[in-house]
C-alpha cells in the first residue's frame, strides 16, 4: 500500500518490478523527480478537454461555460507541466436525457478503460502511437467550489432536457 503514485515506497515498486507503463486516473499531481525517474513511461487519463481545460472538475467547468462539446476523456503523456503532454486519445463522452450528473464521472471511468485498453493493445502490437502536441492548452482550474457545483447541476439538467 502506498500513500501516493510518487511517494517513495511507490518508487521501490515500480523500479523493483521494472514497470514498462505507468497510467495514472484520479491521481494529484507527481513530482518532477517522478516524472524524471519514468522518463516517457507516464500516462495520464484526463476528464476534459486538454485544449480548454487543464486542472481539476474539468467537466464541471466545461458545463459552468456551457461547453458541452468538451466532454471529451483525454489520454496523454505526462510532462513537468500539468496537463501539457502530447495528446494520444480523446473520446467525447456520450450523455443521454435520462442522465443524472453522478453519471458523469461513470461514464468517464468507463471511457478511461477502453482508451486504456486500446492502448495496451497497440504497445502489445507495436503499432506506432500517434500523438498530437497542441499549439494551445485550456486554462488550468482548480476544485470546483459546492455552490458553482450546484449551477452546473443545474445547467447539465437543462441541457439533457433539450438534448434531441
Amino acid at each position: 500500500k502506498v500513500k501516493n503514485a510518487d511517494d517513495s515506497n511507490s518508487i521501490k515498486i515500480l523500479k523493483k518490478n521494472n514497470v514498462k507503463y505507468i497510467i495514472l486516473f484520479g491521481s494529484k499531481k507527481v513530482s518532477e523527480n517522478f516524472i524524471n525517474l519514468f522518463k516517457n513511461k507516464i500516462f495520464n487519463l484526463h476528464g476534459g478537454n486538454l485544449y480548454k481545460y487543464r486542472g481539476l472538475d474539468s467537466h464541471y467547468w466545461a458545463i459552468y461555460h456551457n461547453d458541452f462539446t468538451s466532454l471529451i476523456t483525454t489520454l496523454h503523456t505526462v510532462e513537468k507541466k500539468l496537463d501539457t503532454g502530447k495528446i494520444i486519445h480523446q473520446k467525447k463522452i456520450k450523455l443521454l436525457k435520462k442522465d443524472k450528473i453522478y453519471m458523469l464521472r461513470a461514464k468517464n471511468t468507463k471511457i478511461c478503460i477502453e482508451i486504456v485498453k486500446k492502448f495496451l493493445l497497440s504497445l502489445k502490437n507495436k503499432k506506432k502511437i500517434k500523438t498530437s502536441k497542441p499549439k494551445v492548452y485550456g486554462r488550468y482550474y482548480s476544485f470546483m467550489p459546492k455552490d458553482l457545483k450546484l449551477i452546473v447541476e443545474k445547467k447539465f439538467n437543462y441541457y439533457l432536457k433539450n438534448l434531441k
